[in-house]
């Protein structure tokens, strides 16, 4: 267990590294518009992953394979690469 605390640490530790660098470099490379863009555009990106994906588009698909049909029409669609209409 002590080992293992230990590896985390030191992993953990080269996390914060990283990016604090990565995060240096940005402050010193780009201009404060710049980085509010980037900020935004993270932001967004984020919210469109959390409410668009993960609460419509992944609820959707999972329903619907698990529906024998659907499951179906993909598998004879993989086979003979034409669409199954039934």
């Amino acid at each position: 267990m002590a080992g293992a605390l230990t590896r985390t640490k030191s992993i953990d530790r080269l996390m914060r590294e990283v990016a604090g660098t990565g995060e240096a470099t940005l402050k010193r490379t780009l201009g404060p518009f710049t980085r509010v863009v980037i900020g935004f555009a993270l932001a967004f990106g984020i919210l469109i992953d959390a409410f668009v994906v993960r609460m419509t588009l992944i609820p959707a698909l999972m329903s619907l394979l698990g529906e024998r049909k659907t499951l179906e029409r993909i598998q004879h669609t993989l086979k003979t690469g034409k669409p199954l209409r039934n």
